[in-house]
């Protein structure tokens, strides 16, 4: 394939161009209670092209290799009409080429196991929920992806990389009388089958979450002292902080890149912030980014002053950055945007006991259910929490959700934990105005310690 896509180079006199191939192999095992409601394979084939000439960028999609030649015509035209009808100045920030080969090392590799044996697998944990009589049903779901991708481009650049996903996820849903409640589960989202294995204990504890909750009350609106666990801190970063340092915006979007500018400070001196492709089982590592860049750490925050934005090479060229190696999409049908790794919040130094038990009132929160940002603001719901009592926890919380300024609450941390740990959910949907689409990738992950916030606005869903 490499030396096909390297073909198609020739058929234009662009000052950069680039092919990228994409073949996909995906299977889904859906379970609903006891029954399996699903078994299905699929596969797809794809590429995609880009060229830079007369200071416009454009992007072809292809189904076939032999479409190729033609794909890369349009890119050209596209690319010249963009330029000279547009005033647009676009380019690259340099890159050394980089010929390279990556294979999915798992120690058991999902491939090796049969398919009997990944359905057993799920109707075992799903057998496991509903044995506590108030769970009333499961929806679970086995997932498998082999994605093998080839790029290459004009600068001499030839990866190819395989990348294997593998996770079972899903709801567990308990019901008392009218009340229904539900807890999200997931496990795995790595290349290696061995992290779905002998996960009963977390499972079980899933399940009785989803009972606990069925007691639960909905929390007083107000301002609180709150403890987030390391899932919700997690999706907070992500939500309030990530997108804001996703630099495609920042080239064109004068008021946002006034908002946050190098050198800002945003928390306090021990609030680190990374962004790291590079972490071994991770749900958001890869090798390569979709322009042949390699995945990076990316320090966004260092010591509460924002430091670097994650880049492309066309947004790095605007912000006189480097390229990061977080240029991607979710598939060859869609323009990549500048799209998070693994996100975190860096360790800290406090004892998560210590930190519950010095707190006099306030609350500690779990999980995360999304959220979205506009701007400077946040929103976003946590799966469930307790109300904290002179430093004790006390009655569980649902229907929760925080708001507020993500540079007024990211200021408000007072306190971070040693507990630094990466979710197993992975994920993330963007969308940009001007492309009118919503991208879903899956190789997106978050981390954090718990972490404490003062004066912060918690509401009911």
């Amino acid at each position: 394939m490499i030396q096909i896509l390297k073909s198609g180079l020739s058929h234009t006199d662009g000052i950069y161009s680039e092919a990228r191939f994409e073949n996909s192999e995906n299977l889904t095992v859906r379970m609903t209670g006891s029954k399996i409601a699903e078994v299905s394979h699929n596969n797809f084939k794809g590429g995609i092209t880009r060229v830079l000439k007369d200071g416009g960028l454009a992007y072809t999609s292809f189904s076939n290799p032999e479409n190729l030649k033609d794909a890369m015509k349009n890119s050209e035209k596209s690319a010249s009409i963009l330029g000279k009808h547009t005033g647009l100045k676009e380019s690259l920030a340099a890159y050394k080429p980089v010929k390279d080969n990556v294979k999915a090392t798992p120690e058991i590799d999902p491939r090796t196991i049969s398919l009997e044996e990944k359905v057993e697998l799920l109707k075992k944990y799903s057998a496991l929920c509903m044995e506590n009589p108030k769970v009333q049903t499961t929806n679970l779901v086995y997932q498998e992806t082999v994605n093998n991708e080839t790029f290459v481009n004009s600068e001499g650049s030839e990866i190819s990389q395989e990348i294997l996903l593998c996770r079972i996820a899903g709801t567990i849903i308990s019901r008392d009388g009218n009340r229904i409640e539900q807890v999200r589960i997931s496990l795995g989202f790595d290349e290696d089958f061995g992290k779905l294995l002998n996960r009963e204990d977390i499972v079980e504890k899933r399940a009785g979450l989803a009972v606990d909750l069925l007691n639960a009350e909905s929390p007083n609106e107000g301002l609180y002292t709150v403890i987030c666990d390391p899932d919700l801190a997690g999706i907070f970063v992500h939500e309030a902080f990530g997108h804001l340092s996703e630099s495609d915006h920042l080239a064109s979007n004068i008021p946002i890149r006034e908002m946050i500018p190098i050198g800002k400070v945003i928390g306090p001196e021990y609030l680190n912030i990374i962004d790291d492709a590079t972490i071994p089982g991770a749900p958001g590592t890869y090798a390569y980014d979709h322009e042949g860049v390699a995945g990076s750490r990316t320090s966004v925050v260092t010591n509460g002053v924002i430091s670097d934005y994650i880049c492309s090479r066309n947004s790095a060229y605007h912000l006189d950055r480097k390229p990061t190696g977080n240029f991607r999409s979710s598939d060859y049908r869609f323009s990549p945007f500048v799209r998070m790794s693994n996100i975190f919040i860096d360790q800290g130094t406090c004892n998560v006991d210590e930190m519950i038990s010095n707190m006099p009132d306030g609350l500690y929160l779990c999980g995360g259910k999304g959220g979205q940002t506009l701007g400077d603001l946040f929103t976003f719901g946590a799966a469930y929490g307790y109300i904290v009592k002179n430093g004790k926890l006390g009655k569980m919380l649902t229907n929760l959700n925080i708001s507020g300024n993500i540079f007024d609450t990211m200021g408000n941390i007072v306190e971070i934990g040693s507990n630094l740990r990466f979710s197993e959910w992975g994920g993330c949907g963007k969308s940009r105005a001007e492309f009118y689409n919503i991208q879903m990738l899956s190789k997106s992950g978050t981390g954090s310690p718990s972490i404490k916030i003062n004066n912060v606005i918690v509401g009911g869903n």
